[in-house]
């Protein structure tokens, strides 16, 4: 099974985000997150964890796989 680089997955939170248009602070802080450690993982500089993930597809009615898939779906 192939990985998906932490810049992928950072890449298609933030393209659900906005397409959603739900704020990153405003989910961060739904998930306990201060900006700036919401903003290092949306960067990619740190790596959502899987509860994370699952917190956010849930969120935003996503499934977790579609944050997960190595290139974001237009």
């Amino acid at each position: 099974m192939r990985k998906t680089s932490r810049a992928a997955i950072a890449a298609n939170v933030r393209a659900e985000l906005a397409r959603r248009r739900v704020a990153a602070g405003h989910l961060g802080a739904e998930m306990g997150l201060s900006p700036a450690a919401m903003s290092r993982r949306l960067n990619g500089d740190v790596e959502f964890t899987v509860g994370e993930l699952q917190t956010i597809a849930g969120r935003l009615g996503v499934p977790l796989d579609l944050l997960l898939a190595e290139k974001a779906t237009a």
